[in-house]
Order: structure tokens, then sequence, then C-alpha cells
């Protein structure tokens, strides 16, 4: 339980809106730019103090919350991907991703949490479950989209 007010504002999305990836792709790439802008808005708005991102930091680029967090300098970033997620079934995982993201929670108490789409009706409830308010979104944009 939570002894203090904190807001969690969970963001599903495709996983590859949240890099810039070199894939020549102008349809993707407004895309991200639109994930970009819509993660600064939220954390300026806001004034986020933590972006947890399930993201995995293994990749060459970097993932688009700690590219933001970075270049504004606005808040902090952890990766909330376990390891050896993988072999884990979805409620592990979830748990997993919840655990990281209390125990990174400091003196935060306004939160981004980015996952995978799949992921967010159950750790919404989880982090709304353990006495946290919780508000859902979605970014889901089809490639086709006109930007």
């Amino acid at each position: 339980m939570v002894s203090r007010q904190v807001k969690i504002i969970v963001i599903g999305t495709r996983h590859e809106y949240q890099r810039y990836e070199p894939d020549n792709d102008p349809a993707m790439d407004r895309v991200r730019r639109d994930f970009e802008a819509m993660l600064l808005a939220i954390i300026a708005s806001r004034h986020v103090e933590l972006v947890a991102e399930e993201a995995g930091n293994n990749a060459p680029q970097e993932p688009m919350g700690l590219q933001v967090c970075r270049k504004y300098q606005l808040c902090r970033h952890i990766d909330i991907r376990p390891p050896g997620g993988e072999q884990m079934n979805p409620p592990q995982y979830e748990e997993e991703m919840f655990r990281r993201t209390a125990e990174a929670l400091g003196d935060a108490t306004i939160v981004v949490v980015i996952c995978g789409g799949d992921h967010v009706g159950r750790l919404s409830n989880r982090f709304s479950d353990a006495g946290f308010q919780v508000e859902s979104r979605s970014f889901q944009r089809r490639r086709d989209t006109p930007g």
C-alpha cells in the first residue's frame, strides 16, 4: 500500500514506436514523432518526476522515454523490463514491472509507465490495487495514419 498520493499514468503502445529505428520508413517516423510529442506534453504538463519504461536498454537506439527525459531534463527514467522476462508468464512479468517501478519511486508523486499495449489493463489494475491513483491511455497508431 502507498502511504502518500502517487499518480501513475500508464501508457500502452507498440514497442516499435518506442525507438527511432533506422528503418527508412517515413510513415513510422511520423508515428514516432507523434509518440515523442505526446510523451513530452504529458511529462511537461503533469510535472512527471519518473518515467518507468518497458523498453530494454540493450538496443542501439535509446527508448523514447529515456530520450525525452534526457533531452529536456525533466525527470528520471528507469527501465522496467524484467531480466529473463521471456521466461515469465504475463502476470509474473507485469508483477515484476510493478515491483521495479514501486522500488524506484523515491519521492516521485507523478509517474509515467510506458508499456506494451497488452499490459495496460492488468498493470493499471495492479497499481490501483496497491493504492495508487491510476490513469490509463493508449497510443496505438496505424503506420498509414496521416501525420
